[in-house]
């Protein structure tokens, strides 16, 4: 009989068993230890930096060890709130067009008709010269434009005194010796005459010089101003002396 060799091995599907518990052991914890370190690390250094910041002019930043961030809510509507709709009245009748009775209608045109425009137009027109006849035909001149004093007025040539009216001297400023500087301003017309006469400085002598000057100056005689060849009609102002001889 021959005889049967038996190899006895000490290791079987037992022990694979605890050797692959004990190894799945220690990777679990190999990894765990693994990631909390990370997470650690990430949650203290990795949003701060830790590197001061340069200034421009080479002194170094403080950076804080925390940040505060706040996150505020977005704005609300400002201004009353918004209603639903226009409120309508109960009674939706009102506007609506309410139909009249034939008989209260009436045909009214107010347009003209084509011969009444002809009869309209025929009566403005102008009449010829027979129908006019042979009469004289008068026509009235414009009436002349005055400036009021200080009214700017251009002209080319000045107004020239031709006739000066030497003022009566007021008797009572004679017998008391009194001489005086009356300032008038005078509005000479297109024709040379004078319109107008105003002081525009007395003599504060109160006897009787700025009557004698204004009678003076409206009997005076003028070369009118002329503008653009036309003679017109402009204020001038001149100085009238009371002097005792």
């Amino acid at each position: 009989m021959a005889g049967t060799l038996a190899v006895v091995s000490r290791y079987g599907n037992f022990e694979l068993k605890r050797a692959y518990r004990k190894n799945m052991i220690i990777g679990i914890l190999t990894a765990s230890l693994f990631l909390l370190t990370s997470i650690g690390g990430w949650a203290m250094f990795g949003d701060i930096n830790l590197e001061p910041a340069p200034f421009e002019d080479g002194g170094m930043a403080v950076i804080p060890d925390t940040v505060e961030i706040i996150i505020l809510p977005p704005p609300g509507p400002t201004g009353p709130p918004p209603t639903e709709g226009p409120i309508l009245p109960e009674d939706l009748s009102i506007g609506t067009p309410i139909p009249l009775d034939d008989s209260l209608v009436t045909e009214e045109n107010d347009m003209p008709t084509n011969r009444e425009i002809e009869l309209i137009i025929s009566s403005r027109q102008l009449k010829s010269l027979e129908q006019i006849g042979n009469g004289p035909i008068v026509l009235k001149a414009p009436e002349q434009f005055y400036p009021k004093p200080g009214e700017f007025v251009f002209y080319e040539e000045k107004p020239i005194l031709i006739e000066n009216i030497q003022p009566i001297y007021p008797e009572m400023a004679r017998r008391a010796g009194i001489e005086g500087v009356v300032w008038v301003n005078v509005l000479i017309s297109s024709d040379g005459s004078v319109r107008d006469v105003k002081i525009i400085k007395d003599s504060d002598a109160n006897a009787g010089f700025e009557e004698a000057a204004i009678d003076a100056a409206m009997q005076s005689t003028w070369k009118p101003a002329i503008s653009n060849g036309r003679p017109v009609a402009v204020w001038t102002a001149y100085k009238v002396q009371f002097i005792l001889n």
